[in-house]
């Protein structure tokens, strides 16, 4: 743990949690298997997984294509290594946890409501896929 910039980032990752616990939703409501489809098929939600999913891909893309020259940037300057090379796969990371979270929410949403057992293992088994990203 560094002072910076571990410190700082998980001060606003903790703010970022309170903030949302705050400020989100106070009703009780289940959501069923089918108000999900509707969900996802919703143009904001199909426009921001696209972008995601292009981002990740693209991030991925980029490391495989220049691995080699990655490594050796690594190599040469391990103390101060250049900041967009790091963060190629924490991004890839972060986004394959997004679509998990997402989920696993579905999940918890859908065994509240009873749902039957390939409806949970369907998103079971996209947010397993997004896990191991």
């Amino acid at each position: 743990l560094q002072r910076w910039p571990d410190m700082p980032a998980g001060a606003l990752i903790l703010l970022g949690t309170f903030l949302t616990s705050m400020t989100g939703s106070r009703q009780s409501s289940e959501v069923t298997f089918s108000e999900l489809g509707t969900l996802l098929s919703d143009a904001k939600c199909i426009a921001s997984l696209v972008c995601l999913g292009c981002i990740i891909v693209g991030c991925v893309a980029y490391m495989s294509r220049r691995r080699a020259e990655l490594e050796q940037a690594a190599q040469a300057r391990p103390s101060n290594p250049n900041i967009a090379e790091v963060l190629l796969p924490a991004v890839v990371a972060s986004g394959c946890g997004c679509i998990a979270n997402i989920a696993l929410k579905a999940v918890g949403e859908l065994l509240k409501t009873k749902a039957g057992f390939w409806h949970v293992g369907l998103w079971l088994l996209l947010g397993r896929f997004a896990a191991i990203g």
